[in-house]
């Protein structure tokens, strides 16, 4: 196939996750499902996350009905329409290609039928292009991840914008990574109360699956921010509220002067990656 592009296809396929990523966000930020309002409730009054973080977070809901079937036949026909033309290395590249397409829509699929009430977190490569979905059930917290080029990425990467070049250090060049989503949201929440620009910070969803290789290309530094049961103890903390950083900074309810404080005192017992 004279025309036939590995790197050609990738970039469709990209495209194709990221579509489906904005479809599950615009779900969400229309809110006009019960599903999509109940979700943007619970993240706003129950997380208490802050809107604009909302409407910027790579998170969703998935659609009712949602068929994402014609986003990935337009490139599956266009591989076998150009099969006949390929020459033999060609024709085997083309058809695992094809092969893999058809997985990964398989492995979407099962995703948007078993997951229709969860939160869809959309996980980055750092060149912010989505290579992983993982699924949040509010009543169970049970998560599942998705990972069509088997890399896990980040969340949240496209929060940061260039820092202050006034901003006090160590914060205006070194990445923070969290453990869960919802302690990124809750930092670039807390940023945002406090009148700040978002920091350069991202989520890896889980220790086991960390996709440091991702992260070590995000920033030449990398922080890994710890919040032990220990020191949830020592504060007033909720127990409705979970640990982690997204229930350190929940603990200190309004004061978020107070909140702000205490995570950058975290810095100083921060493990850097």
């Amino acid at each position: 196939m004279n025309n036939y592009s590995h790197k050609q296809t990738n970039d469709r396929l990209y495209r194709i996750l990221k579509d489906i990523s904005s479809d599950f966000h615009h779900e969400l930020i229309s809110r006009k499902t019960k599903i999509a309002r109940d979700t943007y409730l619970y993240l706003e009054k129950d997380r208490n996350i802050h809107q604009r973080v909302i409407k910027e977070a790579d998170v969703g809901v998935i659609p009712a009905e949602y068929d994402m079937s014609p986003k990935f036949d337009s490139l599956i026909n266009y591989l076998e329409n150009n099969l006949e033309d390929a020459n033999t290395i060609h024709s085997r590249k083309m058809k695992n290609r094809i092969s893999l397409i058809r997985n990964i829509r398989a492995e979407l699929d099962e995703l948007v039928s078993n997951n229709a009430d969860s939160i869809v977190f959309s996980y980055t490569d750092d060149w912010l292009r989505v290579v992983s979905f993982r699924t949040f059930n509010r009543d169970t917290g049970d998560s599942k991840t998705i990972s069509p080029f088997n890399k896990s990425g980040v969340f949240g990467f496209n929060f940061y914008l260039p820092a202050d070049p006034y901003a006090p250090l160590p914060f205006k060049d070194a990445m923070i990574v969290t453990r869960s989503e919802f302690d990124l949201l809750q930092l670039q929440s807390l940023l945002l109360r406090n009148h700040l620009l978002f920091w350069n910070a991202c989520a890896i969803g889980d220790d086991l699956s960390a996709d440091i290789e991702t992260v070590s290309k995000c920033s030449t530094e990398s922080f890994k921010i710890n919040v032990t049961p220990d020191l949830m103890l020592d504060l007033a903390h909720d127990e409705n509220n979970d640990y982690g950083l997204d229930g350190l900074i929940r603990s200190f309810n309004d004061d978020y002067s107070e909140a702000l404080q205490a995570v950058k005192s975290l810095w100083q017992d921060s493990i850097k990656i």
